[in-house]
């Protein structure tokens, strides 16, 4: 159906009846392509990397480990020893809680 993605995840589109290739300038048949960064027709160097460690052993409750940026992508969490803990998000526009694992 024309206008609907051709797939889950892509970004490619259905034009009458043909799935066409769109790029991240939004142009039918470009090119065009988002970098690791997430920046159309990047180069992947403008990428900002953020670090940050959390060893609180004490507390109950909710208790903030580090803030991701919007927009952050190929989040990676690793846990170096067992613990005790959980690891969860909060939405800063409703405040609510979310448990990942």
């Amino acid at each position: 159906m024309d206008g609907t993605p051709c797939g889950p995840y892509e970004s490619d589109l259905c034009v009458n009846g043909r799935c066409q290739k769109i790029g991240c300038d939004g142009i039918i048949g470009s090119s065009a392509r988002e970098d690791r960064c997430g920046v159309c027709n990047g180069d992947g160097h403008s990428c900002k990397i953020v670090k940050g460690d959390f060893n609180h052993t004490k507390g109950r409750g909710y208790i903030e480990a580090a803030v991701i940026p919007v927009g952050a992508r190929r989040i990676k969490v690793v846990e170096d020893k067992p613990s005790h803990s959980f690891l969860g998000k909060t939405d800063t526009h409703t405040h609510t809680h979310i448990l990942l694992f």
